[in-house]
């Protein structure tokens, strides 16, 4: 009989949330320093990069020009596009230090536009993707 009794549920292990070594509970939000995964991998937590890019003024429009400094030893460029709540929006990732928002300049092609006050900022990466320098949010307007 393949049925489960009451008394085999009551049985079973319940797993408990995990204890730091003090026997506390603990979150995502308080890993420790030196978190390991379950093969026992160091984890290296990444700091936000000292360096920052610096980004250029952008005009108003609808699918206005991104663009930054060029930034040492970048090979790549992730630009995101943030509306006005925070959410993403729009992201492209270019070896160039310009984008239109949208990844083209004709409004009339399909693609990303800027319809209401939204922010954008920029991150450069090395060959391995690693981040080496982001830029602070910077506004957008229609």
């Amino acid at each position: 009989d393949d049925q489960v009794t009451e008394e085999q549920v009551s049985d079973q292990q319940v797993d408990e949330a995990p204890s730091d070594e003090s026997g506390g509970e603990t979150t995502g939000d308080d890993t420790p320093d030196d978190a390991t995964t379950d093969d026992d991998t160091e984890i290296t937590p990444i700091e936000r990069p000292l360096d920052a890019v610096a980004v250029n003024d952008v005009g108003a429009g609808i699918r206005p020009l991104l663009s930054w400094s060029a930034v040492d030893g970048a090979t790549l460029y992730r630009v995101v596009v943030v509306d006005a709540d925070g959410a993403p929006y729009w992201a492209w990732s270019v070896p160039e230090t310009e984008v239109f928002v949208g990844g083209v300049e004709n409004a009339e092609l399909p693609g990303a536009l800027v319809v209401e006050a939204m922010t954008w900022s920029v991150a450069a990466l090395d060959a391995d993707g690693i981040p080496l320098a982001l830029s602070d949010p910077a506004p957008l307007t229609p």
